[in-house]
């Protein structure tokens, strides 16, 4: 068998402790994801939870980066035609149609 040889403190105590690990132990969480077993059915339900909210989460931040995004185009184009009027030209409606 090989024998692995950790040069990290931390990392040498997490060895050793999965090393004394026996199969008897009882169930515990699991830190990789779709494999965590859970104790109870409060303990998924809240693992459930916190998974919905995440992704709600990262919904709302989608959603605020595309209406971002839109602005951002918009205020642009509108600058570029007031910046064509105040310059009193004539065919500031070639601005307007280049950029769409």
């Amino acid at each position: 068998m090989w024998q692995f040889v950790a040069f990290d403190p931390v990392m040498s105590a997490r060895l050793q402790r999965s090393r004394e690990h026996t199969t008897d132990a009882p169930v515990r969480k699991s830190g990789m994801a779709g494999t965590q077993r859970f104790e109870t059915e409060a303990e998924a339900a809240e693992a459930a939870n916190r998974q919905t909210v995440s992704l709600a989460g990262l919904a709302i931040t989608l959603a605020v980066l595309v209406v971002c995004i839109f602005l951002v185009k918009h205020l642009a184009q509108t600058t570029r035609v007031e910046d064509c009027l105040m310059a009193h030209r004539l065919n500031c409606d070639k601005v307007v149609t280049a950029n769409r």
